[in-house]
């Protein structure tokens, strides 16, 4: 990289980090993996219909539904967690640095992804039927009668704010509902 650049790019002080993304692309635009491992589950152990994957981190609901299981595929390592009254995990979802799930009591608890820093907060029914993660935030929300009602939640913070988008606004005002 040092050759490409000349060190006109200013990356010096994060050198490693962007080499090891130029690895990781080679690798993938190659077909040349550095490891492989298997993973193995008895058929009944892992509901794949709620799992996520986002990068080396690989989140999976195991087969009683009640509790999680998060994996860093590179390091190889996993934790568990679950619900407080170990109610039915519905929605996973995953990013760089957040682990949520929706449970069946309208609950969502959120972790790094070490599961050091937990939070959790409840929502009204119908609130969770969509869960995603980008960064440090969280959004969730569900389709109302007349309107989509969004729920946008800061994990540093530990607030959110909710908002409706009606079916006559972008982005659905194109789009046939009923």
């Amino acid at each position: 990289m040092r050759a490409w650049f000349d060190g006109t790019l200013g990356c010096e002080e994060d050198y490693d980090h962007y080499a090891a993304k130029a690895l990781d692309i080679h690798r993938f635009r190659t077909g040349k993996y550095a490891d492989s491992f298997t993973l193995t589950y008895d058929e009944n152990d892992i509901v794949l219909e709620c799992a996520a994957l986002f990068e080396e981190t690989l989140v999976h609901v195991v087969s009683n539904q009640r509790e999680l299981v998060v994996r860093n595929l590179r390091k190889r390592t996993s934790w568990k967690t679950h619900g407080d009254a170990r109610e039915k995990i519905q929605l996973v979802s995953v990013s760089h640095q957040l682990v949520a799930y929706a449970t069946s009591l309208n609950v969502c608890y959120v972790s790094d992804l070490v599961g050091e820093e937990k939070a959790n907060f409840k929502l009204p029914p119908g609130m969770l039927k969509v869960l995603a993660c980008r960064g440090r935030t969280l959004v969730c929300g569900g389709p109302r009668p007349d309107a989509a009602e969004v729920y946008i939640w800061d994990f540093d913070r530990r607030r959110g704010r909710s908002f409706r988008i009606g079916y006559d606004q972008p982005p659905f005002v194109h789009r046939e509902y009923g």
